[in-house]
């Protein structure tokens, strides 16, 4: 047997209690990401992914890129992009349309030409396909990029980053609150000699059913105990109270949300008449018609001259576009100029 010095004894000691401290720190990591806020999972997100979604469904195709998609998957592509900052699908030659890529690896040089793609299709039984594509097979469309990473999508809460993590965590918090035992106390007096009497009460309760029942008062009850009580069968309520500063910081996160998703805070308030319709004309043209005309390049690019148009959103909008090509005829513009500047001139 050997035997160790002190010295080595304590040493032995140190990297023991090293050891537990990485183990211990360790649980500790794993129970935080369990815990973490996602901000994927708010309803902030969602609202401002779904306006989006169903703004893009309603889109209408023209030109070489029509037949390849259709409204679920024009959905899918603006809710993607709200999301994930991006959106890729292969073009299938041989079978005629574009399949979803789930995710995807990038090498090349500066130039867009140069990419090579290796993408992975998923499908229902859980096994993915591997393809090595170039870029003139791929459809990817990208909501925002930087300088340094021009072929990596970069979504609103990409970049806005700790807004995302704000809002995930208030709602976390509220549901945290929420989550929590929940229900009434009735105060009783605490005396062996009442057991009886409090177990009687019990039964009475669970027995109501909002009918009327006589029982003994706690005056009564808390004869023998000295306890008094001024106000009869008073209950305490225990469960959710977020303090008020929780619910501002809540809202307060959503519509910073909303915001850098280009959704006017109108359209998620019981905004009505003019602020609704103003609303709904910033967020088709500040929002909806730019992200088209992105989707539109990268299909002009890779499949052939397309057209988006967004007719039926924009027949919301047709009182305040008469308005305009008014004004602007009273003002003395040619009547087809100002026919063309107001947007009523579009679908021809």
């Amino acid at each position: 047997m050997k035997i160790l010095s002190n010295k080595q004894f304590a040493e032995l000691q140190k990297r023991q209690t090293s050891f537990a401290d990485q183990v211990v720190q360790g649980i500790l990591n794993n129970a935080r990401d369990e815990l973490k806020a996602n901000p994927s999972t708010t309803a902030a997100l969602e609202i401002a992914s779904g306006l989006v979604g169903r703004a893009f469904a309603s889109a209408e195709l023209s030109g070489a890129a029509a037949d390849f998609f259709n409204p679920p998957m024009m959905n899918q592509i603006g809710r993607t992009l709200i999301r994930d900052g991006q959106w890729l699908g292969i073009i299938m030659p041989e079978e005629g349309r574009i399949l979803p890529v789930k995710s995807h690896e990038l090498s090349g040089g500066a130039r867009e030409e140069t990419w090579m793609y290796t993408v992975h299709l998923s499908g229902p039984s859980g096994q993915l396909e591997k393809l090595t594509v170039g870029s003139g097979r791929v459809v990817h469309i990208r909501y925002s990029s930087t300088i340094d990473q021009p072929w990596v999508g970069l979504g609103p809460l990409q970049v806005a980053k700790t807004s995302g993590s704000l809002s995930a965590s208030t709602i976390k918090l509220l549901l945290d609150e929420a989550s929590g035992p929940r229900g009434y106390l009735l105060p009783v007096p605490d005396s062996d000699g009442q057991a009886d009497q409090v177990a009687a009460l019990r039964s009475d309760i669970a027995r109501l059913n909002g009918q009327l029942a006589t029982i003994e008062s706690q005056q009564s009850l808390a004869a023998n105990t000295g306890q008094v009580r001024h106000r009869e069968w008073d209950v305490i309520r225990v469960g959710s109270n977020p303090p008020q500063t929780v619910l501002d910081a809540t809202r307060f996160a959503t519509e910073e949300i909303l915001s850098a998703c280009g959704i006017p805070l109108a359209l998620n308030v019981q905004a009505q008449g003019s602020v609704l319709r103003e609303a709904w004309r910033i967020f088709l043209f500040g929002t909806i018609a730019p992200l088209g005309r992105i989707v539109q390049t990268e299909l002009t690019a890779k499949i052939g001259e397309t057209g988006i148009s967004w007719d039926e959103l924009k027949a919301s909008d047709l009182a305040g576009r008469a308005r305009a090509f008014q004004s602007m005829v009273g003002g003395g513009m040619v009547v087809n100029k100002a026919a063309s500047l107001s947007g009523l001139m579009e679908g021809e």
